[in-house]
C-alpha cells in the first residue's frame, strides 16, 4: 500500500476510517477528537498493537507486536519488511526518526527509541518515519567526531547509563553556554594565537616583570641596546604571500620585498606593541621607504612563528621579547595588516544539536533553563530516618574449592579513614551462603556523609586450623549514588581479584565500583529498604537545620563553635596566641600528621580559619571528626556553597583533587578556586594532572569536567592539548574490548565528544593530525621489519606518495606552529632501538627562512612518552617558579606529546648536538678531555669574545637549572647521548625514561651513582677555562645559584608532591604507589625546615662537585659501547 501522509488531517482521517469504519463524509471536529481519545484509551488497554508505519519512500508497512516492544524494535521490523519490497531502497535506521500524533493533534517527534510503545501513550496506532532536517550534516559531524576519537558515536551511545546520559546532556549545555560568550571576532577570537604574556592578576607561577636579570654575568643594560628589528611589506605583497601559502607554494620572495628598520629608542618595560608600531612606521616614513600608513591597521607578528602581540601591555610582558633580551638577541617582528590576518579567524558555525540530544533533553529536562524533570517517586530525606546502618551478605559464587572456609569483611570508610569494620561468619565454599541476620554498624544513618564508602573484602582460609587468611577479591561502593540517593535493595557484586595481600589503607586509590573486566568471584548483598527513595538533604534543609541548632545554642549558650579563643577581639595577647596556634597548624606539611585536638581547634575557630587560613580546608576535609557529625557537615557545606570561605592557593586546591578527598562539594570548591586563579599559561602547566584528577571524581558530570571543557573551548591552545591528552588516555585502553565497559573510558569519550562537537570547525584539522599519526604508525611497523638503512629509503619513498596528507596543517605539538611542505629528502630513520623517524617540514610563516626555517619532529613508536611529558611538565612548573622570582635558568623545554599507546611525537631542538657527538667531532678517542666543551663553545663563537662570554653565561645558568631539576625529580640514565648542548651555549637534558631514582644496573651495580651530573668538564666551562675551578669566584657564584634555585623549589615542595600523587593513577611503570612519591618528598626535604633543607642540598652539591669519578666511569663505558661495538 502506498500513501504520503503530509498533514495531521490525513493521519487523523486515516485512523478514523480504517479503525472505526466511519463512512460519514462530513465528520465533525469534535467527533474526530473523541475518536482519537477512544483510540488512545483502547491502545493503552491492549497487550498487542497493529501499527501502520509510513516510510520515507512513501511506502506503508504494518507492524504487529507487543506493547512492551520498543521503538527501536518497530524501526528494525519496518525496515526489514521494506527491504523485501520492490520500492526505492532506504538508508540505515540511524538516519530516521519517528513522528506520531501528540495530545494536541500535532506531530510529535519520538527520538528516544529505547521507550516501549506503552510508555509512548500513542493517540493513534500510526507512526511516520522521516529523515530529520539537517540529518545529513549531523551524520557528517558525528562521523568526523568518531574518526577523531577512534570510537563511533553510535557505539558510544550503547554504553550510556542514566548517569552518563545526564552527564552528556550537561556537557552539551555547558558547550551551548560557553559558545555564546567566547570571543569569535578579530584578535579576540578564541583561536587567535596571541604570544604568551603575563597578566596583572595572579603572580603565583609567572614572572612578575622584566626587571634586572640578577643572575647574569653581563651588564643588564647591554641586553636592550640591541633594540627591535621591525619588518614591513606592502599590502599587495602581503596579500600575495597569503595566496601563495593557501596554495602551498613556498617562496623566498618575502625576504626580498620586506624592508627592515631598527628601533632603539624604546624600552621594553615601558613601550607597548602599539607604540612600537607607531615608532617603526614613523622611522620607515622618515627613511623614505613608505608613505603614510594608519598604525591602527597593523599588528605585530613574531618572525618565523604564528604568534602575535596585540595587547596594550608592556612589550617586556611577552615571553618572546624577554627571551630575546635574556639571550642577547634583538626581537624580530613583522608588521601585519589586521584585516588580512583576521581572515583566518572567522566566527565558527553554530554547534549542531543531534537527534539524541533533542530526545534526551525532552526526556530529562524541561523549559528554557533546562530544569531536570523529577520522577514522581516517594522521597524521604536521610535525616528523616531513625535507624542505624545495616548491610546483609547473602551468598558468594565462583569461589575456588582450594579454601576450607570463606567470610566477608565489610568496612565503612571515608577517604583513607576506616570508620568501622564488621565481618560475617565462616562458611564452606561448597555452600557459600550466610543465613545470619543483618550486619549492624554503630553508625547512625543521619550522620552518614555523602562521600562515605563501603568495602566488601572476600577472604578465605585454606586450613581451618591455620590462622593464615587469604584475600580473594574486593569491591568498593559509594553508599550514595550520583544523585545523592542512599543505596537500597539487593544486588550482585563482581569482585576485583587480589594478587598480593592488601591492607585497608592500601585500598586507597583502587577503582570504585564493580569489576567490569571479566569473570571473577562475586557476592550477593542487600542494603536495607526504606519504602521510599532516601535523598541526602539539600542545602536549604541544611540551612534550616543549622538555624534551629543556632537558636538552640543561643538559648543554652552551648555551641559547637565555642572555644576559649572565640572572643578574643578585645584581648591582644589572646588574639596573638590564637593566630600563632593557627599558623602553627597551617604549616603542618602532611595531612596524616595532624592530631584530633588540632582539628577540633580549627573547627572551634572556623570563621577565622575560613577567612585567614583557608588552606586548612585540606585538614578539615580529610578528618572523620567532621564527616561523622551532620551539624559540622552542614556548616561546612553552607560555607562552601555560599563562598564564605576564602580562595585556596593553587597548591591546596590541587591537593583537594587527590583520591584522598571524596566529597563532591569540597572538590567542586577546589575546582572553583583553580578556575578563578589560573590564567591560560598556568592552566597549561597544570592540565596534565587535572586530566588525571578526572579519574578520582566520584561522578561523571563533575565540576572539574565542566571547567576543563569550558577552558578548552575558550582557548584553542588549551583545547588542542586537552584533546590529545584525552586521546592518549583512550589509547591506553584501545584494543582491549573489555575496557569499553570501563566507566572512566566512557566518561572520557563523552568529554572528548563534547569538545569536538563544540569545536566542529576544527575537526578536519584534528582528523588530519590523527590520520598522520596512523599513517606514520603503519610505516613504522614496516620499517621495523627491514632495519634502519633500508627503512630510511622505504620511508622516503612512501612519504613521497603520502606527503599531501601531511602538509599545510597545524603541528600536533603546538597549534601555533604551522607545518608547511614536507621535506621528504630530509626524512630518515634514526638508529636507536625503536627506529624512530625524524621528519622535517618547511615553516610557512613570513621571513621564517631567515630565523626559523624548519619544524623538525621525531615520531616514535614503541616507547611510553607519558613519563617524558610528565618530567618536562614538572620542569616547566619549576621554570615558572624560578621566573616568578626573576631567575631565568635558560631551560630548553621542548614539546613531547603522547598520541597513542607507546606512540608519540617529540620536538627536535635545532642547532644543537649531544655531548657524545661533540666528543666524536672535536677530539674523538675514548677519553674526554676536560677542555672539550669549552673548546666547542669557543669554536661556535669564533674570535668574538663577547659572544663567547654570552654563551658561557647561558651555559652556566642552564647547568644550574638542570642540576637542580634532575636532582629533585631523580632523573637517571644520564650518559652523553642524553645531554645536549646548543650552538649558543645552552645545556639541556633529553630522554626521561627513568626518574624518581629508578636507575639501570649493570652486573647488579647502579650505572648512575651521582645525585646529578656535574663534572670537571662543566666546571671548566663555568669558570671560563680555569685549571682550578673550585677556588674561583665563578664557581662560588654557580654554587650559590644552585642552592637558591633548590630553595625556591623547597618552598613549593607541597605542589610537587601533590602533582606526583595525582599522577599515580596514570599507570606509569616508575610511578605506581604513594611510596614512590616519597622520593620527591625526600629530595625536596618536604618535612624539614628551610635551614635543614639548605644544609642538606649544600652537602649534596659539595660531594657531587668534589668527585665526578662515578659519572666519568659511566660515560667511559657508554663511549666504549658505542665506539667499539
Amino acid at each position: 500500500m502506498m500513501t504520503s501522509p503530509n498533514s495531521d488531517l490525513q493521519l487523523i482521517n486515516y485512523g478514523s476510517t480504517s479503525r472505526y469504519n466511519d463512512n460519514d463524509a462530513d465528520v465533525h471536529p469534535d467527533r474526530v477528537w473523541n475518536l482519537m481519545l477512544e483510540c488512545s484509551q483502547e491502545l493503552q488497554s491492549l497487550p498487542y498493537i497493529t501499527l501502520d508505519v509510513f516510510l520515507p519512500n512513501n511506502v506503508m508497512v504494518i507492524v504487529k507486536c507487543s506493547m512492551r516492544k520498543t521503538l527501536s524494535y518497530v524501526k528494525t521490523n519496518a525496515l526489514e519488511q521494506a527491504s523485501k519490497l520492490p520500492f526505492p531502497s532506504l538508508k540505515t535506521g540511524d538516519n530516521y526518526v519517528f513522528y506520531g500524533i501528540g495530545p494536541s493533534g500535532d506531530h510529535e517527534e519520538l527520538y528516544d527509541e529505547s521507550k516501549t510503545l506503552k510508555a509512548l501513550n500513542l493517540y493513534l496506532p500510526v507512526l511516520c518515519m522521516v529523515e530529520p532536517e539537517g540529518n545529513h550534516a549531523e551524520k557528517q559531524i558525528s562521523m568526523k567526531i568518531g574518526a577523531a576519537m577512534g570510537i563511533m558515536i553510535s557505539e558510544l551511545e550503547t554504553h550510556l547509563t542514566e548517569e552518563l546520559i545526564i552527564c552528556r546532556l550537561d556537557l552539551f549545555f555547558t558547550c551551548e553556554e560557553l559558545l555564546c560568550r567566547r570571543g569569535v571576532h578579530g584578535t579576540e577570537h578564541y583561536a587567535f594565537p596571541e604570544e604568551n604574556h603575563l597578566l596583572t592578576k595572579n603572580r603565583e607561577l609567572v614572572n612578575k616583570a622584566m626587571e634586572a636579570h640578577m643572575n647574569s654575568a653581563t651588564p643588564n643594560n647591554s641586553k636592550e641596546t640591541k633594540g627591535f628589528e621591525v619588518w614591513y611589506w606592502t599590502k599587495e605583497d602581503e596579500r600575495a604571500f597569503v595566496e601563495r601559502r593557501k596554495k602551498g607554494i613556498g617562496s623566498t620572495e618575502d625576504d626580498e620585498v620586506c624592508m627592515c628598520t631598527k628601533v632603539t629608542c624604546l624600552k621594553a618595560d615601558e613601550a607597548s606593541p602599539s607604540s612600537l608600531i607607531d615608532t617603526a612606521l614613523d622611522q620607515l616614513s622618515m627613511e623614505g621607504k613608505i608613505g603614510d600608513e594608519d598604525p591602527d591597521q597593523f599588528i605585530l607578528q613574531v618572525i618565523g612563528k604564528r604568534s602575535f602581540m596585540t595587547k596594550e601591555i608592556a612589550l617586556s610582558s611577552y615571553e618572546y621579547i624577554r627571551k630575546c633580551f635574556d639571550n642577547y638577541r634583538s626581537p624580530n617582528v613583522i608588521l601585519r595588516r589586521r584585516d588580512i590576518v583576521c581572515l583566518d579567524y572567522k566566527p565558527p558555525n553554530p554547534m549542531t544539536t543531534t537527534n539524541w540530544h533533542r530526545s534526551m533533553k525532552r526526556t530529562y529536562y524541561f523549559g528554557p533553563q533546562n530544569t531536570p524533570i523529577e520522577k514522581n517517586q516517594r522521597t524521604k530525606y536521610l535525616w528523616d530516618l531513625e535507624d542505624y546502618l545495616r548491610i546483609r551478605v547473602h551468598s558468594a559464587s565462583h569461589i575456588l574449592h582450594e579454601y576450607d572456609s570463606i567470610f566477608v569483611k565489610v568496612t565503612l570508610k571515608i577517604g583513607t579513614h576506616e570508620i568501622e569494620e564488621v565481618s560475617t561468619g565462616m562458611v564452606s565454599p561448597s555452600n557459600p551462603r550466610w543465613y545470619e541476620k543483618w550486619l549492624q554498624f554503630n553508625v547512625y544513618l543521619k550522620d552518614l556523609p555523602p562521600g562515605v564508602e563501603v568495602c566488601f573484602l572476600l577472604c578465605g582460609k585454606r586450613n581451618r586450623r591455620s590462622r593464615e587468611i587469604t584475600q580473594i577479591g574486593y569491591c568498593i561502593l559509594r553508599l550514595f549514588d550520583w544523585k545523592y540517593r542512599l543505596l537500597q535493595g539487593k544486588t550482585t557484586l563482581q569482585l576485583w581479584p587480589i594478587i598480593t595481600e592488601i591492607k585497608n589503607k592500601d585500598l586507597f586509590g583502587r577503582p570504585i565500583g564493580q569489576n567490569y573486566v571479566g569473570d571473577s568471584a562475586s557476592i550477593d548483598i542487600e542494603f536495607q529498604e526504606h519504602s521510599a527513595v532516601i535523598q541526602f538533604p539539600k542545602i536549604d534543609n541544611m540551612q534550616a537545620y543549622i538555624d534551629r541548632m543556632d537558636q538552640r545554642d543561643d538559648d543554652s549558650n552551648t555551641s559547637d563553635l565555642m572555644s576559649d579563643f572565640t572572643s578574643v577581639s578585645s584581648n591582644d595577647s589572646l588574639l596573638e596566641e590564637l593566630n600563632d596556634k593557627l599558623m602553627q597548624i597551617s604549616e603542618i606539611k602532611n595531612v596524616e600528621d595532624i592530631k584530633d585536638e588540632e582539628v577540633e581547634f580549627l573547627w572551634a575557630n572556623l570563621s577565622r580559619v575560613a577567612s585567614q587560613y583557608a588552606d586548612c580546608l585540606v585538614f578539615l576535609a580529610d578528618s572523620p571528626l567532621i564527616w561523622r557529625n551532620r551539624e559540622r557537615v552542614s556548616r561546612l557545606y553552607i560555607r562552601l556553597y555560599n563562598r564564605a570561605w576564602n580562595r585556596l592557593t593553587d597548591q591546596a586546591a590541587l591537593q583537594l583533587l587527590d583520591r584522598r578527598y571524596v566529597d563532591r562539594s569540597v572538590r567542586d570548591f577546589a575546582v572553583y578556586c583553580l578556575d578563578a586563579s589560573l590564567d591560560t599559561d598556568q592552566l597549561l602547566l597544570y592540565l596534565m594532572p587535572l586530566v588525571q584528577a578526572l579519574k578520582y571524581e566520584p561522578n561523571a558530570g563533575s565540576r572539574l569536567a565542566q571547567v576543563l571543557l569550558s577552558r578548552a573551548l575558550e582557548n584553542y591552545r588549551i583545547g588542542h592539548t586537552f584533546f590529545w591528552l584525552l586521546k592518549s588516555e583512550l589509547a591506553q585502553q584501545t584494543g582491549e574490548s573489555v575496557f569499553v565497559k570501563s566507566p572512566f573510558y566512557i566518561r572520557i569519550c563523552i568529554l572528548m565528544e563534547s569538545y569536538c562537537r563544540a569545536n566542529a570547525d576544527h575537526l578536519d584539522s584534528m582528523i588530519k593530525q590523527v590520520n598522520m599519526v596512523a599513517t606514520l604508525t603503519r610505516l613504522s611497523e614496516t620499517v621495523k621489519t627491514i632495519g634502519q638503512k633500508e627503512g630510511s629509503v622505504r620511508l622516503r619513498n612512501q612519504l613521497m606518495e603520502l606527503r599531501t596528507d601531511m602538509e599545510d596543517m597545524d603541528s600536533p605539538l603546538d597549534p601555533n606552529d604551522r607545518l608547511g611542505k614536507l621535506v621528504v629528502e630530509d626524512a630518515k630513520v634514526l638508529g636507536s632501538a625503536k627506529l624512530p623517524f625524524m621528519l622535517t617540514w618547511l615553516n610557512p610563516e613570513p621571513l621564517s627562512r631567515l630565523f626559523n626555517p624548519h619544524h623538525v619532529i621525531i615520531f616514535k613508536n614503541g616507547d611510553d612518552l607519558r613519563q617524558d611529558m610528565l618530567a618536562l611538565q614538572v620542569m616547566r612548573i619549576m621554570d615558572a617558579l624560578w621566573k616568578s622570582s626573576n631567575y631565568d635558568f635558560c631551560l630548553t623545554l621542548y614539546e613531547v606529546l603522547p598520541m597513542g599507546k607507546n606512540i608519540g611525537m617529540i620536538q627536535v631542538v635545532q642547532n644543537c648536538s649531544t655531548l657524545f657527538q661533540i666528543h666524536k667531532s672535536v677530539t674523538g678517542g675514548l677519553n674526554m678531555d676536560v677542555t672539550l666543551f669549552n673548546t666547542y663553545i669557543q669554536k661556535m663563537n669564533g674570535s668574538n669574545y663577547v659572544k663567547y662570554v654570552e654563551s658561557i653565561d647561558r651555559f652556566t645558568l642552564s647547568l644550574v637549572g638542570y642540576c637542580v631539576a634532575t636532582y629533585v625529580i631523580g632523573i637517571t640514565d644520564r650518559h652523553q647521548d642524553n645531554i645536549m648542548l646548543t650552538e649558543d651555549g645552552r645545556l639541556f637534558h633529553i630522554d626521561f625514561g627513568h626518574f624518581l631514582g629508578h636507575t639501570k644496573r649493570k652486573l647488579g651495580i647502579k650505572r648512575d651513582r651521582a645525585p646529578f651530573i656535574l663534572t670537571n668538564h662543566f666546571l671548566y666551562v663555568v669558570t671560563k677555562g680555569r685549571t682550578n675551578p673550585r677556588d674561583s669566584y665563578d664557581f662560588k657564584k654557580f654554587r650559590k645559584l644552585c642552592i637558591e634555585a633548590y630553595m625556591m623549589l623547597h618552598g613549593s615542595a607541597r605542589l610537587f608532591v601533590t602533582m606526583f600523587r595525582l599522577m599515580i593513577c596514570m599507570g606509569l611503570t616508575e610511578l605506581q604507589s604513594p611510596e614512590q612519591v616519597k622520593y620527591i618528598s625526600n629530595s625536596l626535604r618536604y618535612n624539614e625546615s628551610p635551614e635543614n633543607a639548605m644544609a642538606h642540598f649544600a652537602q649534596v652539591f659539595d660531594e657531587t662537585a668534589k668527585n665526578d669519578t662515578a659519572t666519568k666511569l659511566n660515560w667511559f663505558s657508554h663511549t666504549i659501547k658505542h665506539t667499539m661495538f
